[in-house]
């Protein structure tokens, strides 16, 4: 076990707090030091990789320190706390550093006068430990590298001598153990440290790691790339993401490796380890005769050499003016830089839009997040009487907002306070009109936070026994939750036995909370809940994990980006008249909608009016079905198509009607594009979007060249539609997601036999598509008995429309017998058999 020796910013807490975080995501780094409190000096004794330390080693190593703390003693230097790690010694020395540049490369050349010092043949002094953000060996816990053995055992690490903590290393005393150069020289030291100077406009790192051929994985770590290699290029025993290439913002090389043996690797180095010398990279001048002959056209590729291919490439980035001899620089790394989302004032519409504007008008409050919390709001007091079918279930205007937002710069607080002045005026006048303060009009409001299922079922409980004493229910079940600590909710999911994320699926569902425990009768039935959240971005993707996706609670949060549009130094409630009138129209709002309720629910269906049913079906075939944003936006977003039929009930209800029209599924479709747009921000980087629009290209590609040419390899895809030019990876995910659409746009099929290898070749096969979307016809092989009977019913519950050809790869089966293979008997006769319709006439789909 591990832990950082200097203290950390104390926010990191909120990550993982208290708690251990199997395989995490984001972890410490040194920018994140708030100061340097101790110099680590680690006395390794030398010995085969991956083993622990023989008692002989770890004798050598305390020798070696013993050694070290006599000469830093005599110098002044304070007393050390000492520790033994397990497998050598430590001598950790108290400092007061600022967390900077210089304190790194002081530090980082200590360590390297020390190793001059008092490295040997059998201990070495680890000159890699100078990071800000190092951990160490937890003393008290087992060190247990190899496996142990009577000669080479598991030993507990400790701590041998504590003195108090009251001294310091001062600057003075750390200088004078810098190297002899660096002190002859004080900026050489810095120099020193800097090597690897490479541009990246005139050096091929791509190229380069391919000459290296080691594996590497390509991120961002505190402002250079970094790519982690599969392991150290100077020493293989040196793992997966030990060492690493770093391209510098300025385009400056660098290399590490995190084992003291490899510390004194540099770029340099690597570089003459793939390239050889310096001076015999040098090649002959290329014959470039051919490229400058007069009135010819350009040499075909074959005719060139390989240093020919290589000038052509240079020339034609050469800027085209003649009074321009410089080479155009070329930069081919991702740009960073993105826009935030930006909304659409067709999300401000109506009575929400006119709460939103005037929360903005005299406050630094978004004007968006202004309008989820007032949809949230409306959500809630709507209740359960008015409803759209859709198929066999039943919607009602629930809506779940996630505000997303940097602490400070978000604004949400600001966000909800107008609407809850709106909701709290509302109240103390029907309170007035009625003389009952157990009815609210607008529902329930609960802002204490979420904890478990059961506390969430108690706010709207169906009544339950507490002794002998009878608890009445609550019929009224509208809720409002406002969790201004959205990440309380994520840490509580967490938890072994939690069910408060299921709890919110069925929320959101409407279905039941029925904790499913023999003893807890703490039950509400018919649930009408929204809520509202906040998080920070990095808390949402620190605390958002995959199950988080797939068990569908992060897809039923509408996830918007909003803050703060202006600075004002000096806000003003917003005037009491207006709050007044915004509360007059909320509260008919809700009063037409919620006729009847609680005593009648489901009894006011909604419709959507025949131009609206027409655009609901288009954006449903088209924008609310595609998923080309890569594998965890797709998740993310999955549900627009249910979230927009509800913000569309929520617009028309506002306008106290039952009939949906477009302009209220244009005012909701601004919504969810908003929805995708933030999610796309805030989940993927520059790279990671271009990635997916790669592949979203490609798979349109894709699907344009088999709907022309037929069935074709993939092989043949590469070759003939990408002319070679679209990588393996991002053809397999764009062939993924064609086949993984609902219905698929293509299938796989599988050709004869390779006489030679055993194996099949697979072809991909475009799918056709009725007017409904679904698959009218299907080549595929439906049977695993490779059946070529036409019109057989297949696992996709379409029928094929037309018969297979025999010069289908799947026909084989039976092309010898010359008559269909045999399947088992059905019950219905050939000649009683109805006939198969050639087209599906409705296709029902569960939103």
């Amino acid at each position: 076990m591990y832990v950082t020796l200097n203290p950390i910013d104390p926010q990191l807490l909120a990550r993982y707090c208290n708690r251990i975080e199997a395989g995490a995501a984001a972890t410490t780094t040194d920018a994140q030091v708030t100061r340097r409190r101790w110099l680590l000096l680690d006395f390794d004794p030398t010995r085969p990789s991956n083993t622990s330390a023989t008692d002989a080693q770890l004798g050598a190593a305390k020798a070696t320190a013993r050694r070290c703390y006599q000469a830093l003693h005599d110098d002044g230097w304070p007393e050390p706390l000492a520790a033994e790690s397990g497998n050598g010694f430590h001598l950790v020395y108290p400092l007061d550093l600022p967390n900077d540049t210089e304190s790194r490369d002081l530090l980082k050349g200590v360590l390297a006068g020390l190793a001059a010092t008092f490295d040997n043949e059998q201990v070495t002094v680890d000159q890699t430990v100078f990071n800000a953000g190092r951990i160490t060996k937890l003393y008290g816990t087992v060190a247990t590298k190899g496996d142990h053995t009577a000669l080479a055992p598991w030993r507990l690490s400790q701590v041998v001598s504590t003195p108090s903590r009251g001294e310091v290393v001062t600057v003075g005393q750390l200088r004078a153990r810098l190297p002899a150069a660096a002190n002859a020289n004080p900026s050489a030291q810095a120099s020193r440290y800097e090597r690897g100077t490479g541009r990246r406009e005139a050096f091929d790192l791509g190229n380069f790691l391919e000459r290296l051929g080691i594996a590497s994985a390509q991120d961002i770590h505190e402002g250079s790339e970094r790519f982690k290699l599969a392991h150290c290029p100077f020493n293989h025993q040196h793992g997966k993401g030990e060492a690493a290439i770093f391209r510098m913002a300025g385009g400056a090389l660098g290399f590490k490796c995190q084992h003291n043996s490899c510390s004194d690797k540099s770029w340099a180095d690597l570089r003459v380890l793939v390239d050889g010398p310096r001076q015999q990279r040098k090649r002959p001048p290329a014959d470039v005769s051919a490229l400058l002959k007069q009135g010819q056209g350009p040499a075909p590729e074959s005719a060139l050499s390989d240093d020919g291919r290589k000038l052509r490439a240079a020339l034609t980035v050469i800027p085209k003016s003649e009074n321009s001899g410089k080479q155009a620089s070329q930069d081919d790394s991702v740009d960073s830089h993105r826009n935030a989302p930006k909304p659409d004032t067709a999300m401000l519409y109506g009575l929400i839009g006119d709460v939103a504007r005037a929360a903005a008008e005299t406050t630094e409050a978004n004007r968006y997040a202004a309008a989820a919390a007032h949809i949230a709001l409306l959500s809630a007091g709507f209740g359960r009487n008015v409803f759209l079918a859709v198929g066999n279930v039943k919607h009602h205007a629930r809506i779940f907002m996630l505000h997303v937002g940097r602490s400070g710069r978000g604004r949400k607080g600001e966000a909800t306070a107008l609407t809850k002045r709106i909701r709290s005026a509302i109240e103390n006048q029907h309170n007035e009109d009625t003389g009952n303060l157990a009815d609210p009009l607008c529902g329930q409001m609960h802002d204490g936070g979420l904890s478990t299922r059961e506390g969430l079922a108690l706010l709207i409980h169906d009544g339950y026994k507490a002794g002998k004493e009878e608890v009445l229910p609550i019929e009224d079940k509208r809720l409002w939750v406002i969790e201004s600590e959205f990440a309380n909710v994520l840490h509580q999911a967490k938890r072994d036995g939690n069910t408060l994320s299921a709890a919110l699926r069925d929320s959101w569902d409407g279905v039941g909370i029925r904790p499913a425990t023999k003893t807890s009768r703490l039950w509400a039935s018919n649930p009408h809940i929204s809520l509202t959240g906040n998080i920070t971005p990095s808390e949402l993707l620190g605390l958002m994990e995959s199950r988080e996706l797939s068990n569908g609670f992060a897809n039923r949060f509408l996830i918007f980006w909003a803050e703060r549009e202006r600075i004002e130094p000096f806000p003003l409630p917003t005037p009491r008249a207006v709050v007044t009138d915004l509360a007059e129209r909320t509260k008919a709002a809700i009063r037409f909608a919620t006729e009847g309720y609680p005593e009648s629910k489901d009894s006011r269906p909604m419709e959507l009016s025949a131009d609206a049913k027409a655009e609901y079906a288009r954006l449903y075939r088209g924008e609310l079905s595609r998923l080309a944003d890569g594998e965890k936006v797709a998740a993310l977003t999955e549900r627009r198509a249910p979230m927009l039929l509800r913000l569309a009930m929520l617009f028309a209800l506002t306008d106290h009607t039952l009939t949906i029209d477009v302009h209220h599924i244009h005012a909701a479709l601004a919504w969810v594009r908003f929805h995708r747009e933030s999610v796309r921000f805030i989940f993927n980087d520059a790279a990671g979007e271009l990635a997916a629009r790669e592949s979203s290209a490609g798979a349109v590609k894709i699907l344009d060249y088999l709907k022309q040419n037929g069935q074709t390899s993939r092989a043949d895809l590469s070759k003939k539609c990408f002319s070679g030019h679209l990588s393996a990876k991002r053809m397999d995910e764009a062939l993924d997601s064609l086949l993984m659409n609902t219905p698929p746009s293509i299938e796989v099929l599988e050709g004869e036999k390779d006489d030679k290898s055993g194996k099949r070749t697979k072809f991909y096969h475009c799918c056709e598509t009725g007017e409904t979307g679904a698959v009218a016809h299907s080549a595929r092989n439906l049977a695993s008995a490779r059946s070529c009977e036409a019109g057989e019913l297949g696992e996709i519950g379409i029928a094929a429309t037309k018969p297979i050809p025999p010069s289908s790869p799947i026909s084989h089966a039976c092309e010898a017998a010359g008559k269909p293979a045999d399947r088992p008997s059905s019950p219905v006769s050939p000649s009683s058999r109805p006939a198969i319709e050639p087209s599906v006439d409705l296709v029902e789909v569960e939103i």
